[in-house]
This record gives structure tokens, C-alpha cells and sequence, in this order.
């Protein structure tokens, strides 16, 4: 009778799958129509996972969906699609897997990843695609999303995720800055494309059917030719190439490379993401990636105690029923003194229901508040709450622009934060004179931290989760954290101008002194947290000069354009 159940539900499953399919997506292009031209371009096609060592150990076969479907069974196939349809198109294909040599051999699966990135310069590749299927603690989480790194790798991104989602028919989870291995080692745009969600029963359905396959490729190509500029794709759509970058942008590729190869040179799990909300400049590695909270959801908790009392809902003085404490000084002990106790009771009187329904709509996709703090944070590994680096930024973001709760709310929840003494992690960068309002948490094999930092006019918002193998030494893991905190903090307080000049190639100074060949990022070292002036100035051999004057402070972003008169001519 179960398995009678089970293959009526799969069934039904499938049925609803294919409905969908039919009801979203265009219909297939018919045979004899005008194909698009990849002629003399070059195509990485990186089916995720399937390595295994010599002795045929798996070591990385991604992952497995409730009804058994195999995430490296999926992309090869998806893969070996895109692949025709690259190669029909006049199109190179080098791929990382193939149906011929379905694994990989090797020891190490980051060691494969970054091999996997050498083969596009090796081949000189015009575009890296990563293929994989996604997954997520969400039982509703479905959709196609784009990873990336490099910012020149955007375009690409975008136009993928576009034609993916049209072809398909599936939604949009959207285009991401986050670190892969392997996925910055390209010399040419390099992305990671989400085929689905394996994990959901809906999405591991469609992720199986030979159809959405072959949409999934289908669309997948159709944002390669977009983003290549094919003539005569059918798209009659043609690129416009790169976006300009910008000072913002090469400033975050700079951070972002510099907190890579910290993370590279650990061997711990590393999930990070920090952003100046006023810049936009912003860092990610394995930012959507869950990891323990370690009592990081006490935020989530904070915020709707917060929100409660500017409600009239509970009053902050008053004891409630059963309790010794006041709400006001539940709140004092969760955060002050890391009171686990304190954060239970308060988890009652707010109600469960209630901090679930506000996890939802602020969109905390990667959170889980399941178990009490005194399990989590008690002795040995018991059941740990989990979150992301990517929820708690998004969450003290929206605090600190009172969009969660009053302008007063929002002060009251950072003077709380503020009065942490905890010097561990972010909380390290006080010493620097700079004024962290956070919340940190340690527990076995584990180390998370949160908070907003502030110094010289700079405003950023940091969060880092670290996880280590068994018998990680404490202080590690703390170390680590630090350590990223201390790069972020140090390259936020950093001025940086890009200068673009006309003609390109240009040596270009700064107050007189030579800075780098144009178009280059240059860091004022010396800037100030108030206005200075600077002097910009590019000079061709031939003595062609071009010079402007700005006024910059410490963490300015500047976009410096400077056109090169050619010199009078000689007598």
C-alpha cells in the first residue's frame, strides 16, 4: 500500500511537472529554422561533481534528491545537450565531463574544481559554464539561479539566467556574486548556472524530465549566443558586451580576491558576506550556504521583540506570566550575557508561529530557528539552528535603514549590540578605534559573528560563520574570522579611484606620483576622513597631458575619465 502510495504521488508529481513545462515555456524551435553562430568561439562546459579517486572512493557526487535523482547524473546530461547544440552552432567544446568519461579522477575536490578552471585558459575559451543543481533546507524553494565572481562576468550571468528562465519556464531566483573554487581561475567569463532545486519535489521532477533538459540547454545557449553577439542568432538579440566597470566594482573584485585567499589558506568552511550599503560594494563566499547560527537567530528574536513593543503587543517593563524577569531584561541577558535561557523564554512569550511568519517575510530563505538555544549552545554537538552570512547582513541592513522597525527601535537594537565586550572575531576591530555593534557566538567546531562596524564615515555590515573539521582548536576558528574582518575593515576605510583614460595604455599619477597604466585601479593611501584635494593627471610619451582635480576622503569610490590632448607640434 506505501509503495502503491508513493508511485501515485510520483506520478501525479510528474504529471504536474510536464503540465507546467507545457503552460510556461514557448514552444520548441521547429526543425529547418535559421540557427545561431558560435564560428571560431570556444566553450567550457563544466558539469558539476562525480570525482572519485583512483581506487573509485567518491569523493564528490552532489546532491541526491528524495526520489534518488543524482545531481551529477543531471548536469552531465544537460551538459552533453548544451554541448551539441554549442558544436552545431559552429561551436569548440571542452568539457570537464562528457558521457564517454563520466568522472573525474583526483584526490581533492577543490583541487579538481580549480583544475576544472585552468582547462578555459588552456584552451583559450571565450565563456566557463558551470553546471549544477542546487539545494536548500526550503521544502519550497524552487527555481533557476547564476553565480559569478568576477564582475566582467555579470553580463554573462544575466543573459543566461534570462533565456533559462524563459525557455524553462521555471522562476527566477536570481543572478549572484558568490565564490566558487575554481570559478575566479578563468581568464574569460565564468559562471555557475542553478539548473533547479533538487531538494524540492517539484523541482526533482522537472530536473529528471528528458524535456526540461533539453530546455534547460536550450536556454542556456541562447544567453551564450545573447552574451557572444551572434549576427544571426535567432535571437536576432546582440550583445553589447562587458559592462564599463566602474571604481565600485573593481573595488569589490580587489576585497573579494583578498578574502578568497584567506579562506584558501584555511582549511575551514568559511560562509561570508559584507557590504557598504552605501556604495553597494559588496563581498560574497558561500554566502547562501547554511551553517550553525550558533545563536546568530537571537537577532531574529531581538528584532521581533522590538517590533512587539512598538506593536503595544508586550510592554517592555512589565514580567509576564511565569517569569521573574521583565521583557526588557530577557532581552538584556540574551544578548549582553549570552543568556540562552533568556532567549527561550522570550522565543514563548513572542510566539514561535509569530518569529517563523516574520522569518518568511523578511525572505530569511537559508534560516532555520528549530531548536532551543540551551540545545544549541549547550555542551557537545546537539541540533543547531542554522542560518546564512547572505540572512544576517539582509537583516541588520534593513534594521539599520528602519525598515524593520522605528529609527528609535533601530538605535535601541545597535546600543544593545554595542554593549558586547566580546573582543573575539569582529569584535577584534574595537581595538582599532572602530565601533562594532554585534553579536558573536562559539560552539564546537564552530564560530559565528554579525554586526554593523563603523570608523572614519565608513558604514558597513559584516557576517561571518566558520565551521571546522572534528578537533578544531577554538582559537582557529576565531582567528580566521578575525582575520577576514580585519581585510574587510581595512579595505573599506581605503580610498580607490578607477581612471579610464583616452587614449588606453596611459601612465597615469596621483599628486604627481606614477600609479599604474590606465585603465587601473589606484589607492589613495594617505586620504583623510575629511575633504582633501587630489590631482589626477596621464601623460603619453609623446608629451600629450590630460589633469583633474577632486575632492576625496577616506573610503571615497571615484570614476576618473581623463581625455589626452596630443602635444603641440614641434616648430
Amino acid at each position: 500500500m506505501l509503495r502503491l502510495t508513493a508511485f501515485l504521488i510520483g506520478l501525479l508529481l510528474l504529471c504536474l511537472g510536464r503540465v507546467l513545462l507545457a503552460q510556461a515555456a514557448p514552444p520548441p524551435v521547429p526543425p529547418g529554422a535559421p540557427t545561431a553562430s558560435l564560428a571560431s568561439r570556444t566553450v567550457v562546459i563544466d558539469p558539476a561533481h562525480a570525482l572519485r579517486s583512483a581506487d573509485g572512493t567518491v569523493i564528490s557526487l552532489g546532491s541526491v534528491g528524495a526520489g534518488n535523482a543524482e545531481e551529477q547524473a543531471i548536469v552531465l546530461n544537460v551538459g552533453g545537450l548544451l554541448g551539441e547544440l554549442v558544436e552545431k552552432a559552429g561551436g569548440r567544446v571542452a568539457a570537464t565531463r562528457s558521457a564517454d568519461n563520466p568522472w573525474r579522477v583526483g584526490q581533492d575536490a577543490r583541487e579538481d574544481n580549480m583544475s576544472r578552471g585552468e582547462l578555459a585558459n588552456t584552451v583559450k575559451a571565450d565563456a566557463f559554464i558551470r553546471l549544477h543543481c542546487d539545494a536548500s533546507e526550503d521544502r519550497l524553494a524552487r527555481g533557476v539561479s547564476v553565480g559569478y565572481i568576477s564582475e566582467s562576468s555579470r553580463p554573462l550571468a544575466e543573459a543566461v539566467l534570462e533565456t533559462l528562465s524563459r525557455e524553462t519556464g521555471s522562476p527566477r531566483q536570481g543572478v549572484f556574486l558568490r565564490h566558487e573554487y575554481g570559478l575566479d581561475v578563468p581568464r574569460t567569463p565564468a559562471i555557475s548556472v542553478q539548473l533547479g532545486v533538487l531538494s524540492t519535489a517539484e523541482d526533482e521532477v522537472l530536473l529528471t524530465s528528458e524535456d526540461f533538459q533539453r530546455r534547460a540547454a536550450q536556454g542556456i545557449f541562447d544567453g551564450l549566443v545573447q552574451y557572444l553577439g551572434s549576427s544571426d542568432a535567432t535571437s536576432g538579440v546582440q550583445a553589447a558586451g562587458p559592462a564599463r566597470p566602474t571604481a565600485v566594482d573593481e573595488a569589490g573584485q580587489a576585497l573579494l580576491e583578498t578574502l578568497v585567499d584567506i579562506v584558501q589558506s584555511s582549511p575551514l568552511q568559511v560562509g561570508l558576506v559584507t557590504r557598504n550599503p552605501e556604495t553597494a560594494e559588496a563581498a560574497m563566499v558561500q554566502g547562501n550556504v547554511p551553517f550553525p547560527s550558533l545563536g546568530l537567530m537571537r537577532l531574529v528574536v531581538l528584532v521581533e521583540a522590538t517590533r512587539q513593543v512598538q506593536g503595544g503587543t508586550i510592554h517592555p517593563g512589565r514580567v509576564p506570566e511565569g517569569e521573574h524577569r521583565t521583557v526588557f531584561q530577557l532581552v538584556q541577558a540574551m544578548i549582553r550575557d549570552n543568556d540562552a535561557d533568556a532567549a527561550d523564554r522570550l522565543m514563548r512569550i513572542l510566539g514561535k508561529s509569530r518569529l517563523e511568519n516574520t522569518m518568511t517575510d523578511l525572505g530569511l530563505k537559508g534560516s532555520r530557528l528549530d531548536h532551543d538555544f540551551r540545545v544549541e549552545l549547550g555542551p557537545g554537538v546537539g541540533p543547531r539552528n542554522m542560518t546564512t552570512a547572505e540572512d544576517m547582513v539582509s537583516l541588520l541592513e534593513r534594521v539599520d535603514e528602519s525598515k524593520l522597525v522605528s529609527a528609535e527601535g533601530a538605535k535601541a537594537i545597535y546600543a544593545l549590540l554595542g554593549e558586547r565586550s566580546d573582543s573575539r572575531m569582529i569584535g577584534s576591530l574595537s581595538a582599532q578605534g572602530a565601533q562594532v555593534a554585534h553579536l558573536a557566538a562559539q560552539g564546537q567546531g564552530a564560530a559565528a559573528d554579525a554586526g554593523i562596524v563603523s570608523a572614519s564615515g565608513v558604514r558597513y555590515v559584516f557576517a561571518v560563520l566558520v565551521t571546522g573539521p572534528s578537533g578544531v582548536p577554538a582559537q582557529q576558528l576565531t582567528d580566521t574570522a578575525s582575520r577576514l574582518a580585519a581585510a574587510a575593515h581595512e579595505h573599506f576605510l581605503r580610498t580607490f579611484a578607477y581612471v579610464e583614460t583616452d587614449p588606453p595604455g596611459v601612465k597615469v599619477a596621483v599628486n604627481g606620483h606614477i600609479k599604474g597604466i590606465s585603465p587601473c585601479l589606484v589607492q589613495i593611501t594617505s586620504a583623510t576622513p575629511t575633504l582633501q584635494d587630489y590631482t589626477f593627471s596621464a601623460q603619453t610619451d609623446d608629451g600629450g597631458k590630460a589633469e583633474k582635480t577632486a575632492r576625496v576622503k577616506q573610503g571615497d569610490r571615484l570614476d576618473v575619465s581623463l581625455t589626452v590632448k596630443p602635444s603641440a607640434a614641434k616648430p
